[in-house]
């Protein structure tokens, strides 16, 4: 799937969700933010997540992501496994969240596929500035 040149904002939930084994996903050139705000308790959805086993070859670029009520992009693997090969680069992320629990720029949870000679989640060159947690 390819979502490329998109305005994505003001929804309740996530911005962009891959999941369930969706393969060879590639979100570009897209502007995605102040999605999230109908959330009750502590986490607030992101701006983009990818989670699931299965869930393979997300590339993420050269999208601006900012002022989501949680992560700016999150992947989340479960216990034992989850996506492969994801790529995020050339992005802008900032001001997403306004609690310490979200609010990161990149989050990376949970088990993901690879190890430290082949690691599966690729994080190249993005500006990351001004979320209310961590950057990545």
């Amino acid at each position: 799937m390819r979502l490329k040149n998109c305005t994505i904002h003001n929804n309740d939930g996530y911005g962009v969700i891959v999941a369930n084994g969706a393969t060879d996903t590639n979100i570009h050139d897209n502007e995605i933010y102040e999605n999230g705000h109908a959330h009750s308790g502590d986490l607030a959805p992101s701006g983009i997540i990818v989670e699931h086993n299965g869930t393979d070859g997300t590339t993420i670029e050269n999208n601006d992501i900012y002022q989501n009520d949680g992560n700016g992009i999150y992947v989340l693997g479960e216990a034992d496994s989850g996506p492969a090969n994801t790529t995020i680069q050339y992005n802008d992320i900032h001001d997403n969240s306004t609690s310490p629990i979200d609010g990161v720029g990149i989050l990376i949870q949970g088990a993901v596929e690879g190890d430290a000679t082949t690691p599966s989640v690729h994080v190249y060159s993005n500006n990351i500035y001004g979320n209310y947690a961590q950057g990545v």
